[in-house]
């Protein structure tokens, strides 16, 4: 069934003015369509109008096939000299351009082939009323979609006044049905302007509703939007007296949802007629909208009267503003305003210097925070009242949440049917980071919450953080209907847009923008709730305002209360994505930079009365709820799950409650630890991002990468060392003597191996595995025989007397780590072994090579660093060859130790405190992965991502046996966060990181010779557990992260323990000795069952 839009206003006709086209030369001129008719919509909010409504920013985008079309109709005959298509990514690659002088006839004028998308300007010279484009082959997985489409020519001179339409929206001003299913949907339902009320008739054929338009109309088109229960056929008929009926238009074959039918036709009464049904129910309406012309309207600001099911009038006035102080100035035709309260002033962060904590117990060390250190930014406050205030942090992206490598559906019918698309293309791209993502392009939701307050009322503001943003919409969904046929994005609602962009009765808007120059409460948007199910007098699908829309975009948790009516409480749920715009310059790309203009962003669950809390799908379509407690790795700071097929991004997310400043300092961050030291460049599309030349040539004379990102790979570990490569992605600490007394750096490499140089002629410090080792061989329950072997080195140059090969840990969690005060490490510290259980733990103490002093170790493999400040200024030096206030030159990489490291001055070239800090609050917000032990159940046969296929008994039971076998006792589940971080996001969080960050003989098979302070050779610091079902997608081949999900098995290309010996975390535990030896023979005894429900826990973290 076409899609038919509307443009309100009538186009310029020649013959009006008294002017022939007959022997003039006619100045060509932009053409303006008066409506717009596709093949098809992928959702309401990108229909056909979209492509004629005169905002780049906005886009027609059709069904997900090849034969699809969209026409223009110019009210009469027109000259058409040339056509331009601004074209969004999803393109035709082949197309024909047609015109035609009834819509029902083309002749193609023009066919274009390997189109390259972008903007196409088409020479036409043809004349026609209509214009249309008709695809013939799609240039990707989706449908077409067209920005704007910009005409050219002259209207032609016409003797007939009916071939101009001057179309605009009539309005019913009653409406009556032969019946209805309950007093809750009535025939007003259907003209109410909202999405979610409708009419439902009883359960026959010989059902009809009809509307009437208080005077004679044209009716010029009529648009249907169908709930599931809709009429396979029916007929739309007019009538002067509601007695009298004729039939305008049959329709034998329609499809439901939404029916855009153009007509001809005149009466006061219109009326649709059922003829079939397409279910057992009856006939079900949300919404009709006719356009025409000839409605008399007295005064544009009287409202419509309504009556309901019992004939009562329903009053639609806007009550006025009784609240305190000034009320806003916004339209309040629009927003009832009744009880809006002034926000109290937004709390400014410190500009002073964080308090340096005092030296305390007798190891005399320092806490890395003092007491009252300011925040950061504040990212949620209670206001006097119990108004919670929270600021939720976005920042750009590719694509959709829940949408994977593939359409979801391969037809509209199959979409009906819950039969999804089986056929795996590809990952998504929720989880991306679109060029230029780290400038101009984050932003936060500032949510003011009066329900703690005793009111009924959830208010959205926005504040940008650099430059301005055009049309920034947001969406909040879903309803709980099991006849919703999307979800998020497409869950049948529109954008809810900026404040001072009120649509009238016309619907045409006006752009309005917001500015870094405003403050957090001065850019209100539309979303203001009064209820869980009704957003004031506007209906967000902006179809219109009336004084009871129903949205059904947020829904309650409490099926006990009646969602129609009910107020707001604690715990109710509202899903919330923006999507936000640039302003554009001459070229089409973003004004102030150069870049991309238009993103999708993040899609954040906000529980009122609570703020920001990671989720997960339920069923039906995934609809967001929050995760348990017990899932929530990094508490509030976990990430949500993840349905978009990109479990290989999963270490690269923001913690989920981040706040808007926070989100920018954090993809400041992540730019530079992907930024090559080398020349600048971005390791992402290094030739589109802007080159950060402050850090070109940085890099060291020798080196292992010249970027972080370089061994983390994906923000996970080093790739995995293979017979006959070399390991520049590891570390390789060197010493010619290293004991609790006394350290002395290897003569040729110093403190680590750095394998690269930039000089060709350089001395070759490569690495090699020439082998590995088998150590033992251990059998368990199921005749199961694992090997232990360990890497065998080949060094180029000569071997070391001393060293100890590490891979790059994992980046996530390190904030949070930070977050933990020292007493909460301590408390678990038990050196002497008090309790007999064989367990020791003890802190490892670090000394801040830049202030002298002593911090508790908690980074590194032996805990030797203090901070993350101090983790990654030694990095930098270490793998990259880099200096820094830390480690001021060449001579620390030598030997930290020397007189010569600590007395040099900053070499030229060195990272400054203000690199070293946006590196430390990357690596500070970075969020942990939820646990996944929550089961995810789609509808339909939709395929669930391999990474969400669990068997959450199995993973209580192997809970359990963790606990029993008392590896519990060094990997700690849980432990909560400190309230002195400066990051208000990892205050007070309940974390579960399996780990007590102390130190703990692990036996002579995994000791090095290498001693850091306490750590000596055979001490580890217990490594955290968090992330490690993950490891294996983070590790993948850039082949396999671009293909089909894969469902890994037990061996992958992960690697496990320092050195990453371990090919399987059975081998991880097999070589665990020393104070874990009791944990692992229990391991080595287990069931074959057992055994499985064990690693079936761990690879749920």
């Amino acid at each position: 069934m076409p899609i038919f839009v509307k443009r309100h206003f009538a186009p310029l006709v020649l013959s009006a003015m008294g002017l022939s086209t007959a022997g003039y030369a006619i100045e060509t001129s932009e053409l303006s369509p008066v409506q717009a008719v596709a093949s098809s919509s992928e959702a309401n909010h990108v229909n056909a109008e979209k492509a004629i409504d005169l905002n780049i920013n906005t886009r027609w985008s059709s069904q997900f096939t090849d034969d699809e079309w969209l026409y223009l109709d110019f009210g009469q005959a027109a000259h058409f000299d040339s056509v331009t298509l601004n074209w969004e990514n999803a393109h035709a690659k082949n197309y024909e351009l047609q015109v035609s002088n009834d819509a029902e006839n083309w002749t193609t004028i023009q066919t274009i082939t390997d189109s390259q998308g972008g903007q196409e300007e088409l020479t036409l010279n043809t004349e026609g009323r209509y214009l249309r484009m008709k695809g013939i082959n799609r240039s990707t997985g989706y449908g077409y979609s067209i920005f704007e489409i910009k005409t050219f020519g002259y209207l032609l001179e016409s003797n007939d006044s009916t071939d101009t339409i001057a179309s605009e929206r009539l309005i019913p001003v009653s409406a009556l049905a032969s019946d209805q299913e309950n007093n809750n949907t009535g025939a007003f339902r259907a003209m109410d302007g909202s999405m979610s009320s409708r009419w439902a008739s009883a359960f026959n054929d010989d059902q009809w509703i009809y509307f009437d338009f208080g005077n004679n109309v044209h009716f010029s088109n009529l648009d249907i939007h169908w709930e599931g229960a809709y009429a396979k056929e029916y007929a739309i008929q007019v009538s002067d007296n509601s007695i009298d009926w004729t039939t305008a238009k049959t329709i034998t074959n329609s499809d439901g949802g939404f029916d855009g039918v153009p007509l001809s036709a005149d009466g006061r009464f219109l009326r649709i007629k059922g003829i079939k049904r397409a279910t057992g129910y009856g006939y079900s309406i949300f919404e009709i909208e006719a356009m025409g012309s000839g409605q008399e309207v007295a005064d544009s600001n009287t409202p419509v009267d309504n009556t309901d099911e019992n004939g009562e009038v329903v009053d639609r006035t806007a009550p006025e503003y009784t609240g305190e102080g000034t009320a806003p100035s916004y339209n309040q035709d629009y927003l009832n305003l009744t009880e809006m309260t002034i926000p109290e002033p937004f709390p400014t962060a410190s500009t002073e210097a964080a308090p340096v904590a005092s030296p305390v117990g007798p190891e005399g060390y320092t806490p890395l925070f003092a007491d009252n250190t300011p925040l950061l930014e504040h990212v949620q406050y209670t206001e006097a009242d119990g108004t919670l205030v929270t600021v939720a942090g976005f920042r750009p992206v590719d694509r959709h949440a829940r949408e994977s490598g593939e359409p979801w559906f391969n037809s509209q019918a199959d979409n009906a049917a819950n039969n999804w698309n089986q056929v795996d293309e590809g990952p998504g791209r929720h989880l991306t980071f679109p060029t230029f993502y780290f400038q101009n392009r984050t932003m936060s939701l500032v949510i003011r919450d009066e329900v703690p307050a005793g009111r009924s009322r959830v208010s959205v503001y926005l504040q940008v953080n650099n430059g301005k943003m055009l049309d920034v919409g947001m969406s909040a969904f879903h309803s709980m209907n099991p006849m919703l046929e999307g979800f998020g994005w497409a869950a049948l609602g529109g954008f809810l847009n900026l404040m001072d962009t009120p649509i009238p009765s016309t619907r045409e808007t006006t752009a309005r923008y917001c500015s870094s120059d405003d403050g957090p409460f001065d850019c209100i948007s539309d979303m203001i709730y009064l209820a869980p199910f009704a957003n004031d007098r506007c209906d967000p699908t902006w179809q219109d305002c009336y004084a009871e829309p129903v949205n059904p975009y947020v829904y309650s948790t409490d099926p006990t209360v009646p969602n129609e009516n009910r107020t707001f409480n604690i715990g109710d749920l509202i899903e919330i994505t923006p999507a936000f715009f640039l302003e554009k310059g001459a070229d089409g790309t973003a004004a102030i930079d150069g870049g991309g203009t238009r993103y999708y962003s993040q899609e954040k669950l906000y529980v009122v009365g609570k703020g920001i809390i990671p989720w997960y799908g339920v069923y039906p379509r995934l609809n967001n709820a929050p995760l348990p407690a017990e899932s929530l790795s990094g508490g509030t700071a976990s990430t949500s799950y993840n349905y978009s097929e990109e479990p290989f991004r999963s270490f690269q997310q923001a913690v989920e409650n981040i706040g808007g400043e926070n989100m920018q300092r954090f993809v400041e961050g992540r730019r530079l630890f992907h930024t090559s030291f080398k020349d600048g460049k971005h390791s992402e599309s290094p030739n589109i991002n802007p080159v950060f030349s402050e850090h070109a040539d940085k890099i060291g004379d020798r080196f292992n990468g010249e970027r972080c990102f370089s061994c983390h790979q994906m923000n996970g570990r080093s790739l995995p060392a293979e017979v006959g490569e070399t390991i520049e992605t590891m570390s390789i600490m060197t010493a010619l003597e290293s004991t609790g007394d006394s350290f002395e750096a290897d003569p040729t490499y110093g403190m680590n191996v750095q394998q690269l140089s930039l000089n060709s002629s350089a001395d070759d410090y490569s690495v090699t595995v020439s082998g590995f080792e088998t150590v033992k061989e251990v059998t368990l329950s199921g005749n199961k025989t694992v090997e232990l072997t360990k890497p065998v080195y080949d060094f180029a140059n000569a071997t070391p007397t001393v060293y100890s090969v590490r891979q790059a840990p994992q980046v996530i969690g390190m904030g949070l780590i930070e977050a933990l005060d020292e007493e909460t490490i301590l408390a678990q510290a038990d050196p002497n072994d008090a309790d007999g259980d064989g367990i020791r733990g003890i802190p490892n103490w670090s000394i801040d090579p830049e202030t002298g002093l002593k911090h508790l170790g908690r980074y590194g493999w032996k805990a030797g660093k203090g901070s993350i400040r101090h983790q990654a200024a030694q990095a930098l030096m270490l793998d990259i060859g880099v200096t820094s206030p830390l480690y001021k030159s060449d001579e620390c990489q030598a030997d930290a130790t020397s007189a010569a490291c600590k007395n040099a001055a900053l070499a030229d070239g060195s990272v400054n405190n203000e690199d070293l800090e946006t590196l430390s609050h990357y690596l500070e917000l970075l969020g942990v992965p939820a646990q996944r032990n929550v089961e995810t159940v789609w509808e339909g046969n939709r395929r669930v991502p391999f990474e969400h296929e669990m068997d959450t008994a199995a993973i209580a039971r192997g809970e359990a046996l963790f606990s029993q076998m008392n590896c519990a006792s060094c990997h700690t589940p849980s432990m909560t966060t400190g309230e002195n971080h400066p990051m208000q996001e990892l205050r007070n969080q309940d974390i579960r990181p399996y780990s007590d960050f102390l130190l703990h003989d692990m036996g002579p098979a995994l000791a090095d010779g290498i001693v850091e302070n306490e750590a000596e050779g055979s001490m580890w610091r217990t490594q955290p557990l968090w992330g490690l079902g993950l490891l294996a997608y983070t590790q993948e081949t850039a082949e396999e992260m671009a293909g089909p999900n894969i469902k890994h098995g037990e061996l992958t290309r992960a690697r496990y323990l320092h050195d990453g010996r371990a090919k399987t975390i059975t081998e991880a535990i097999l070589w665990h000795g020393g104070e874990a030896e009791a944990s692992r023979t229990q391991f080595e005894g287990l069931t074959e069952s057992d055994r499985e429900d064990l690693l079936a826990f761990l690879r749920s973290l």
